[in-house]
C-alpha cells in the first residue's frame, strides 16, 4: 500500500523543532526591539534638549547663566514657541509625554545650561543667585 502525507511523529518532530528555533530566535529579536526604543527615547530627549536651548539661549537676560541657578521650563511652551511638536511619544510605554511636564534647567560650574526632563508627577523648583 502506498502512504502519502506525513505521519504523526513527522509532524511533532516538526513542531518541536520549530519551537525550539523560535525559543532561539524570540528573545534576541525581543532584545533588539527594547533596545531600538531606547534609542528612540534618547533621540526624543535630545530633541527636547534641542528646543530647549534654542528657546533659552537667545533670552539669556532672563535665563542667567550663574553657576546653580536652576530654571524650569514646561514642554507647552516650547510647543506654544514652535520648537517642538504636541505629539510626543515614550517609545517604552507608547504614550503621549504629557505637555504639563516640566524640563529641569541647571547651570553648571562651567556656566553652561544642563536639562533633565522630569516626570509628570516630579515638579521643578527654581533657584536663581545674583550675578
Amino acid at each position: 500500500m502506498n502512504k502519502k502525507g506525513f505521519t504523526f511523529i513527522e509532524v511533532i518532530a516538526v513542531v518541536v523543532l520549530m519551537a525550539l528555533l523560535s525559543l532561539a530566535i524570540v528573545p534576541s529579536i525581543l532584545k533588539r526591539v527594547n533596545k531600538e526604543k531606547e534609542t528612540v527615547n534618547e533621540v526624543t530627549l535630545d530633541l527636547i534638549y534641542e528646543a530647549t536651548d534654542s528657546y533659552v539661549k537667545p533670552k539669556y537676560h532672563t535665563y542667567k547663566t550663574t553657576p546653580g541657578n536652576v530654571y524650569c521650563l514646561s514642554l507647552n511652551t516650547l510647543v506654544a514657541n514652535g520648537l517642538l511638536d504636541k505629539n510626543l511619544k515614550d517609545a517604552k510605554t507608547g504614550k503621549a509625554i504629557p505637555l504639563t511636564s516640566q524640563i529641569e534647567i541647571s547651570v553648571n560650574s562651567y556656566q553652561e545650561f544642563e536639562y533633565q526632563l522630569l516626570d509628570s508627577e516630579t515638579s521643578c523648583v527654581e533657584r536663581t543667585e545674583s550675578s
